[in-house]
């Protein structure tokens, strides 16, 4: 049986190649990141930390460079990892990233993630993702879930649709102007795409692999470069 993605887990993620940046750098995206979520919906909120003590507090802005910090990595070039998570009604929500690699390797990208349920993320789905994009200035992102990465089976490196998906201005300048879904700039130049249905209703994964398909074929999916943080044609 195909898992539905509005039941199980869902990931607003973004990727970018290499980009050298320092704990407070990615401190500073952390907090907009943050800030942005809010804004949105206040449950997308309210990211818990363990003190020295191991007592759960509220995360609070000071918080962020030293937990950045921590999660440095052994090679200076690999960057940081680094996340949180919050318990709310609708279910738990998890904030991950893997940030400042500046290193050609070519099985690891810079990335950014919220994971929760479809109702932990407030139905705003197409806003999660425009937030990360906002403070991450991304290669690509999507709104993922198993069922649609399993319909695409992309390479190494190379982007894939979700039921929103965004692209960077190179990628968005490649975008075939007849799909099925709604097209937003953003204010990077890129695009976001989105199959989700007015009433919030998440697309098959038969739409989504569709979608995966066209932007393929038009080029947009090329893979992500080794050599710097955004793909150019």
């Amino acid at each position: 049986m195909t898992a539905d993605p509005s039941t199980g887990k869902l990931a607003a993620r973004v990727c970018w190649g290499p980009r050298a940046e320092t704990a407070a750098d990615l401190a500073a995206r952390w907090a907009a990141t943050n800030h942005a979520l809010a804004a949105i919906d206040p449950p997308l909120s309210g990211w818990a930390v363990a003190d020295q003590d191991g007592t759960v507090i509220p995360l609070a802005e000071e918080h962020l460079e030293p937990i950045v910090a921590a999660g440095a990595a052994e090679r200076d070039e690999l960057g940081f990892s680094f996340g949180t998570s919050t318990d709310q009604d609708h279910g738990p929500l998890l904030f991950h990233a893997s940030a400042g690699l500046h290193a050609p390797v070519p099985g690891l990208l810079n990335l950014a993630r919220v994971e929760g349920s479809a109702a932990a993320l407030g139905g705003a789905f197409e806003a999660v993702l425009a937030a990360l994009v906002a403070a991450w200035e991304p290669d690509h992102g999507q709104l993922s879930a198993q069922p649609w990465l399993h319909a695409q089976q992309p390479a190494q490196r190379e982007p894939w649709a979700g039921a929103v998906t965004y692209l960077s201005a190179a990628r968005s300048s490649l975008v075939p102007q007849d799909l099925a879904a709604g097209a937003y700039l953003t204010p990077d130049g890129g695009m976001l795409l989105s199959l989700v249905a007015p009433d919030g209703t998440l697309p098959a994964a038969s739409e989504v692999a569709e979608l995966g398909t066209r932007l393929r074929e038009a080029g947009a999916f090329g893979p992500v470069p080794t050599d710097r943080a955004l793909w150019s044609s």
